[in-house]
């Protein structure tokens, strides 16, 4: 053989020993990217619950304003309130 054909020999060699790395390698970027796609999914549903979550703590802060405000006023009239039994 020939240094030419031994080269063309050792090309269809490292070729087809290529092809199945090759194969993988593109199934494993499929993977890849319907792993990126899902998270980015997961991504927009936590920021959903973020959302929601910092919504309920605006409300909760909310009623826990509104609360102070009561206990103020009810903690005066407890007090000017005649005891029982007495």
């Amino acid at each position: 053989m020939s240094n030419s054909e031994d080269n063309q020999v050792l090309a269809k060699v490292v070729s087809k020993a290529l092809m199945p790395i090759g194969q993988r390698l593109a199934r494993i970027e499929r993977r890849i990217g319907r792993v990126e796609e899902h998270m980015q999914v997961v991504e927009e549903g936590l920021t959903a619950v973020q959302q929601r979550v910092t919504g309920v703590q605006d409300r909760v802060d909310n009623l826990q304003v509104r609360l102070d405000g009561l206990e103020r006023v009810v903690t005066p009239v407890q007090t000017d309130a005649p005891e029982e039994g007495g």
